[in-house]
């Protein structure tokens, strides 16, 4: 259902229809803009997946602070060349290839690239991950969609997710870093109130879409 609404706006646009898919860290942003990738190409629509992921700061920016919480919510992710390279230029209609090249996030002695490639329409463009509904992004998208987890849900993945490949050491960081980062945008942005469609993926097998007015999992849970 998601999809083909999607679909049926962005075979209307004039331009490539651009989505938003936000959610705290491991709230299933990756996964469902896959599937949408998935759907919309089904229904003959070329689809271009940009993750924020992408856009990082140099590591002398991102260790500018000694605040955990703004090194991560202000000084990791390049939010001006986000604008400026992608967003901006697709509201415009001023299509082609993006080629970023940037310090690694982790290593800073190597460089890495990351290409895009847009066309007209009908197409979709869809940007994922956290943070990106921040102020100074939000109204670059035609459809914003909040993938709603739980923060105690977050840790629980975190468990699941990263401690096998980073050891115990990474929970330091959801508790003193990434949650309480989360925390300051949810209260800040209000993610939930502004998207356009809620999905809540508290359970991965059975995520649903959340109908205005309801509660977010944040408050269900507290």
């Amino acid at each position: 259902e998601v999809a083909q609404n999607i679909a049926m706006q962005a075979f209307d646009a004039e331009r490539p229809f651009v989505v938003g898919v936000n959610g705290v860290d491991g709230s299933g942003k990756t996964m469902l803009s896959a599937e949408l990738h998935r759907q919309l190409e089904a229904h003959g629509l070329p689809v271009t997946i940009v993750h924020i992921d992408d856009f990082t700061q140099p590591h002398s920016r991102r260790t500018a602070s000694n605040d955990p919480i703004e090194r991560y919510y202000n000084n990791t992710f390049d939010i001006d060349t986000l604008r400026k390279a992608v967003l901006a230029p697709l509201v415009a209609r001023q299509l082609g290839s993006v080629l970023l090249r940037h310090e690694s996030p982790h290593d800073s002695s190597q460089v890495v690239e990351h290409s895009y490639s847009f066309t007209g329409s009908p197409s979709v463009v869809i940007v994922e991950g956290v943070f990106v509904f921040r102020p100074e992004l939000a109204d670059y998208f035609d459809t914003k969609i909040f993938v709603d987890i739980p923060l105690s849900e977050m840790r629980e993945r975190a468990i699941e997710r990263d401690v096998p490949r980073f050891g115990f050491g990474v929970l330091k960081k959801y508790l003193t870093r990434y949650i309480p980062a989360q925390k300051r945008y949810l209260e800040a942005v209000r993610p939930f109130d502004i998207a356009d469609i809620v999905i809540n993926n508290t359970d991965w097998h059975n995520p649903y879409v959340v109908e205005r007015g309801a509660t977010n999992a944040q408050q269900a849970t507290t």
